[in-house]
Parts: C-alpha cells; structure tokens; sequence
C-alpha cells in the first residue's frame, strides 16, 4: 500500500505481522494449555467448575439478580462437587502412609459438605429466597478455603 502522505513511501506492513504473531501465540498457546490440562489430575477440572460457578454466583449476589441461569450454573456445580468427591485428594500423596485414610475422611467430609451447600442453594434458589440464597454463597467461600487451607496445596 501507498502512503498517502508520501506517495512513493510503502506503509509498514505490521498488521499483517501482528495477525501472523498473534495467531502463532493462540496456536501455541492452546498447544500448552492442552500439555497442562493432560497432566493434571481430574479433580482440577472438576473443582473448576465449581469455583468458576462460584464466581459468578458471587457476583450475582451483590446485588441478588438471580435467574434461571444461577440455577443451571448450581447444578452444574453440584455434579462437578460430586464427582470431585470421588477423585484423590490432591495432596494425598504427600501425606504419610499411615496418615492416608484419616486424611481422606477428612477430605470426603469437606467435600460433603460442598455438595450439601450446593443442594441448599438449589432449593434456595427455587424458593426464590434470595437472602439465603446470599448466605450460602458465603457459606461456600468459608468452605473453598477450609478445604484448600487443608486439602490443597497452592
């Protein structure tokens, strides 16, 4: 292309580098995260699931603007929790042999706990109470960092 400016000056062709850099990165990019997310354990998925619910529930309860969408979103989180429940602990490999099954009680009851919340927030949320509704979301905070604080090692 010309320069209007300065007719015989060709422009800089940088978009077209700028495109050609920034699709290699998404390329490489997704490359990476799909090495990353092979090597982690299922529990990460799921408990993924469950706190990018948990974000977005949180948000919702500034201002208690809670739909049907809230409700698909806790249901979702509930499945997550449970399969969650069913996966290893993920510092469980670094706890002593000896400490492994009282180590594990621990984490299934914190993981109980995390699905009992999420069934309370379902029938809150279908109960339309929308002040409990914000409770529990606190309660579900209180509970993400118990078990991380002991099950997780960050």
């Amino acid at each position: 292309m010309v320069n209007p400016q300065n007719p015989r000056t060709p422009r800089a062709k940088t978009p077209g580098i700028v495109v050609i850099a920034a699709a290699l990165a998404l390329v490489l990019g997704m490359n990476f995260a799909g090495l990353n997310a092979a090597d982690e354990p299922p529990i990460v998925e799921h408990m993924t699931v469950v706190n990018d619910g948990y974000k977005v529930l949180r948000r919702q309860a500034r201002t208690k603007a809670f739909d049907e969408e809230s409700l698909k979103l806790v249901i979702e989180m509930q499945k997550a929790a449970l399969a969650a429940m069913h996966e290893k602990a993920p510092m469980l490999a670094k706890v002593p042999a000896a400490e492994q099954a009282q180590f594990t009680i621990g984490f299934k009851k914190s993981m109980r706990d995390l699905v009992t919340a999420t069934l309370d927030l379902e029938i809150a949320l279908v109960e339309g109470n929308k002040d409990q509704v914000v409770e529990l979301i606190d309660k579900l905070a209180s509970i993400k960092k118990e078990g991380h604080d002991k099950f997780v090692e960050e």
